[in-house]
């Protein structure tokens, strides 16, 4: 006698769908199933994933028109857990941006979204500015598409982010406009958007009004040294900005000194990244003496900024003096031994910075001898990279040598770009010498062989290393062995990054079996 078989989904036991449900993407289970019929609406609810969803990830999805109006009616009838929404590079069209915006007005609570290249235009949020300026949690105001968004959420959104939709300075306008009466967004990026230095003199205006805005990024927007000054301006008054990036915006040395006059009177920016923009040793010059008299700002952001020996000279001298800076990254600079010799005798009696981040710059061996010199005395400096800075075996021997003396560096890549750890033992000297370590990162080293070996001997006496990345070694399976061995007697990694070896089934295997034994968690 023949057994009756479920023909479709609904006729399956519920555990049956849950199982089929767990094969699937949080996307495809709210656009393709939600609302299909009220049982596996019902079904679906029930789920435990599906409670516990709280951000959903629409990228690279080319939702069309009607698509667009089933996944907003999913998100309007979903059980309100979703708090980010991630919708990038989607090709939203006008005629995709008009479905519920009547329902505006019925919007409270705490949400973020972010929307990435949409080709969102910016005049079409032109219609609805004045009914947006009295809603105080609204803060889209570029695109209808924004708004219809905002009403699914039933939230108020605090944080914004925007990348690629040509807002361009009209849409920073009505942007402005909104953010003068806002009393909710706390966090708002706009990156390469376009808006230009009309579109910085609008955002200007709305910084000397709103009190409630916290982070401002405008990373990619050419908003050049003019544009810089309307910001900098801005700032002498703005009293709850603590975060701003202008990274990539042609600044130059003219938009440098702009800057530095802003901050003169501004004690409440902390955090202040200038990264991609040629400021050259005269901008340099003109930040540093700003750091010399600034007590607020804690962390500056200045890789590729081309500042050179000079420019590190310049931020040396700031060093001498500056009480409040903890965090310096000067990545890819072009300093050379004559400004990490600078460098270096700043930090021998520079008492607050705890950051110093030179990654490929050209210190070389000359360099890193005073840098390993200063490393012995100083006190704080807790982080140090020089990750591809031509150190040769000199320089590393002298880097190794402090690093059994210093006291409390605890995160640093002291070693140069794929340096052949098969002929070295710096990893291993590093590691026995420096016990305090809680972190060691020796990504993209090809770590193999005996380097391997010697590591592995490393982590069998070393009693505080809780975070490991090996992340790009060209570790084989014979390699992954030893280091499995090795992590079956260790009790203290917590994390380990493996990603982009060359692992295959069965070194993967002798780590799963030492996984048993030792609680570590893996990135591969």
């Amino acid at each position: 006698m023949s057994q009756n078989i479920p023909s479709n989904l609904l006729e399956l036991p519920i555990e049956l769908v849950y199982r089929v449900m767990d094969c699937l993407d949080n996307f495809t289970i709210l656009y393709s199933m939600r609302n299909v019929c009220i049982r596996l609406n019902a079904i679906i609810e029930t789920y435990n994933r599906y409670q516990k969803l709280n951000t959903l990830d629409v990228e690279r999805q080319q939702i069309e028109a009607l698509g667009v109006r089933y996944f907003f009616d999913a998100l309007r009838t979903n059980n309100t857990t979703i708090t980010a929404l991630y919708w990038y590079d989607n090709g939203i069209k006008v005629r995709e941006r008009q479905h519920v915006a009547h329902t505006l007005s019925n919007d409270t609570g705490d949400r973020t979204l972010c929307c990435a290249n949409n080709n969102i235009p910016p005049l079409r949020a032109e219609q609805l500015a004045d009914i947006l300026q009295t809603n105080t949690v609204i803060i889209s105001l570029f695109s209808l598409f924004l708004i219809v968004l905002h009403v699914f959420f039933k939230q108020a959104i605090t944080a914004l982010y925007t990348d690629g939709n040509r807002l361009g300075h009209e849409g920073a306008q009505y942007l402005t406009k909104a953010l003068q009466t806002n009393k909710t967004l706390s966090i708002l990026f706009i990156q390469h958007d376009s808006i230009g230095v009309i579109g910085a003199k609008h955002l200007a205006d709305a910084l000397r009004i709103n009190t409630t805005l916290t982070t401002l990024v405008l990373n990619g927007n050419n908003i050049e040294p003019v544009g810089t000054q309307y910001i900098a301006n801005a700032l002498q008054t703005n009293t709850t900005l603590t975060t701003l990036d202008l990274g990539e915006n042609q600044m130059r040395e003219e938009g440098a000194q702009y800057l530095t006059a802003g901050l003169r009177t501004n004690m409440t920016l902390t955090t202040l990244s200038l990264n991609h923009n040629s400021f050259g040793n005269e901008g340099a010059q003109y930040l540093a003496h700003g750091l010399q008299t600034n007590r607020a700002i804690i962390t500056l952001e200045l890789s590729e900024t081309d500042i050179g020996d000079i420019g590190a000279q310049h931020f040396a001298d700031a060093l001498r003096i500056n009480n409040t800076l903890t965090s310096l990254n000067l990545h890819h600079n072009n300093i050379r031994e004559k400004g990490a010799l600078k460098l270096a005798d700043a930090l021998e009696n520079n008492k607050t910075l705890t950051a110093l981040f030179l990654d490929e710059n050209r210190v070389g061996d000359k360099g890193a001898k005073p840098i390993a010199k200063a490393l012995r005395t100083n006190k704080t400096l807790i982080t140090l990279t020089l990750f591809k800075n031509r150190i040769g075996e000199q320089g590393r021997q002298c880097l190794d040598n402090a690093l059994g003396i210093n006291t409390t560096l605890t995160t640093r890549n002291p070693c140069d770009y794929k340096t052949d750890w098969n002929v070295r033992q710096s990893l291993s000297l590093t590691l026995s010498s420096q016990m305090r370590a809680n972190m060691v990162d020796v990504l993209w080293n090809t770590v193999r062989g005996i380097g391997i070996q010697r590591l592995v001997d490393t982590l069998r006496n070393n009693t505080t290393l809780t975070t490991l990345n090996l992340c790009s070694n060209k570790i084989s399976d014979e390699d992954a062995q030893h280091l499995a061995d090795a992590l079956r007697t260790n009790t203290t990694i917590t994390v380990l990054d493996i990603s982009w070896n060359k692992i295959g089934g069965i070194g993967a295997q002798y780590l799963a079996d030492s996984l048993q034994i030792n609680a570590v968690s893996t990135s591969c």
